[in-house]
C-alpha cells in the first residue's frame, strides 16, 4: 500500500531532532519518548514522518545517538530511513 504524503528532507529532519536534543539538554534528560497511533500521529510525524495507519509507532531520540524508531511489522513499508 502506497501514501502519497510529503517526505521530510534529511535537514529538515536532523533541525527537528536537534531542537528536540536541545530542550532535552536543557531539562536534563538522557531521551525523549514520542508516541503515536492512528488517531494520535501528530508528534511522532513531526520528528520521523512515521504515520501509523494500522498500528502504534514510537520514536526513541537520545541526547547523544541516533533516533530509534519502534514500529510493528506491517508498518516497515512506510518506516523511511536516510
Amino acid at each position: 500500500m502506497v501514501f502519497n504524503r510529503p517526505i521530510i528532507p534529511a535537514e529538515e529532519f536532523a533541525q527537528r531532532v536537534d531542537r528536540v536534543c536541545r530542550e532535552m539538554a536543557a531539562r536534563d534528560l538522557d531521551c525523549c519518548f514520542v508516541y503515536g497511533d492512528e488517531y494520535r500521529r501528530e508528534y511522532l510525524r513531526y520528528v520521523s514522518n512515521y504515520w501509523p495507519i494500522f498500528e502504534r509507532g514510537a520514536l526513541i531520540i537520545p541526547r547523544v545517538g541516533e533516533p530509534i524508531l519502534l514500529a510493528a511489522p506491517e508498518g516497515e513499508e512506510g518506516a523511511w530511513s536516510g
